[in-house]
């Protein structure tokens, strides 16, 4: 009891000093306060002129106006960002935002929208719908970022809030150009299936106006996302050497008695430490013969001496991701018979990524040699007969190499698929065998999966490995996980598993 009578009394006396700072505080709110960090709020994350981690306010500018030049005059482009998505009753899933709608703004705040005008004249404007400033959305979640921060913050022509956006529509496109005697209508480019609410305004507003559908966005922005710029190298580059600590961790930790989702663990661990936001998918972490089904995730299986592993893994780092795969021995060194599997994966990989010099390829060139050198190593192993040519006509390949040799790499592990190579872009090289346990295979090679998967730049010259120091070598990985771990996270691991 006198103890919490001092507390009042103590209460009462600090009663003006309290007052005095609510002041203080009510006039800082007064301030437009982002919802996401700035050089200013985190300088140790944010160099001045940088809107996020390695993108500056200028480059997202240039993204913009590439994008104006891509649409034609009397055009709209209307991209939503993500939603909220819940995972289960009022909880949410960590938010993640969709890819376009980031590239082109920088806006981490969900349930918002961008338009992208092209006006008769060829004059842009660029306009961002945001959700509204609340006092009760700071305190349970923080703040959002509102209109007033946002024209300054996003380099926006106009700032509304959300709530607008139907008005804002059913106005625009409303608009037409009469001239030489035709008339002509604004052309909206849109993205449906990213955010239900904007899908639901969308619909309603081309109802009430009696227009005919709009035209597809997406691949507009995926056109430029195609070709990565110095500063999204950068960053690739990192979310590569982020996985590189995550492998080698992974390499080091593995023992037979463990289990596959100790490797999960380790790897997702190593990857927040090195400063990734998350795994860039869920990993597939794969012992034995669960790596013959590509997309194994469950990862629960316990790793058995003599066994392969593989693992399939990535990590992002702000916004941009990495996807690689290697095959190594649970008990740190290949059988003969692995070795032979393993190296006819291996030689695959490598020509594949020198194949990749000067970037004058198609997708479809690429992927038929990567068929070629599978399927000549497959007659090789004894598992198929006859010739290459005769095997990639019957396509009896694909039974054990089911999948293609790789795909592009940015803001998503799969970003969309091109025909035509250049320099610039960013591709996966990821070939495997898949050796099931059947009459058709040699006793010594059944259950054997391996998959080596690397992330390259393409260049008017050789190719760029973003995830050259991730050893692949047989004598490399043998050698790496010769060292073992003094990790504590192995280390506990270790000393809790029965081995």
């Amino acid at each position: 009891m006198r103890c919490l009578l001092r507390h009042l009394q103590a209460g009462l006396r600090t009663t003006g000093v309290v007052q005095h700072r609510a002041a203080q505080t009510a006039a800082a709110s007064a301030i437009p306060t982002p919802g996401q960090p700035t050089p200013q709020t985190h300088p140790h994350l944010l160099r001045d002129g940088y809107l996020t981690m390695g993108t500056s306010s200028t480059e997202y500018a240039h993204r913009r106006r590439r994008l104006v030049e891509q649409i034609p005059p009397m055009s709209l482009m209307l991209l939503p960002s993500h939603p909220i998505k819940i995972m289960t009753h009022d909880i949410p899933w960590a938010f993640r935002q969709e890819s376009n709608f980031h590239y082109l703004t920088g806006l981490e705040e969900p349930d918002c929208a961008m338009c992208i005008e092209k006006a008769a004249d060829g004059t842009p404007t660029f306009t961002l719908f945001v959700q509204p400033t609340s006092e009760e959305h700071q305190l349970w979640h923080g703040p959002r970022t509102g209109t007033a921060a946002a024209r300054a913050l996003f380099g926006c022509d106009v700032a509304a809030e959300i709530s607008q956006l139907p008005e804002f529509l059913l106005s625009r496109l409303s608009q037409s150009v009469t001239g030489s005697g035709t008339t002509k209508q604004v052309r909206l480019y849109y993205k449906e299936g990213i955010n239900p609410a904007t899908d639901r305004t969308v619909s309603q507003v081309f109802n009430k106006a009696g227009l005919p559908n709009y035209y597809d966005a997406g691949g507009h922005v995926q056109q430029l996302r195609r070709f990565k710029s110095p500063s999204d190298v950068a960053m690739l580059r990192r979310a590569a050497d982020i996985s590189k600590h995550m492998f080698l961790q992974a390499y080091r930790t593995t023992r037979p008695g463990l289990t596959e989702h100790d490797i999960f663990n380790v790897m997702e661990f190593e990857a927040r430490l090195h400063g990734a936001q998350r795994l860039a998918y869920p990993p597939v972490v794969a012992s034995g013969s669960n790596g013959l089904s590509l997309h194994y995730i469950k990862n629960m299986q316990i790793l058995r001496d003599g066994d392969l592993l593989l693992v399939d893994a990535g990590a992002e780092y702000h916004h941009y991701t990495s996807d690689v795969t290697r095959t190594w021995p649970v008990n740190g060194r290949f059988s003969p018979a692995q070795k032979v599997v393993y190296e006819a994966v291996l030689d695959v990989n490598e020509a594949i990524v020198k194949a990749h010099k000067g970037a004058a390829h198609t997708t479809f060139s690429i992927h038929e040699l990567s068929v070629r050198l599978i399927t000549q190593n497959l007659i090789e192993l004894g598992i198929l007969k006859g010739t290459v040519e005769s095997n990639i006509a019957s396509r009896a390949y694909t039974k054990y190499y089911p999948h293609s040799i790789g795909h592009p790499l940015g803001w998503d592990i799969h970003e969309e698929e091109t025909t035509t190579l250049a320099p610039n872009m960013v591709v996966t090289v990821e070939p495997g065998l898949y050796l099931p346990v059947s009459d058709s295979v040699p006793k010594e090679f059944q259950g054997i999966a391996v998959r080596i998967e690397d992330n390259i730049v393409l260049t008017t010259a050789e190719p760029i490995v973003l995830t050259k120091d991730i050893p692949k070598s047989i004598e490399a990985v043998e050698r790496v996980m010769q060292e073992g771990s003094s990790h504590p996270l192995s280390t506990y691991i270790h000393s809790n598993r029965a081995v």
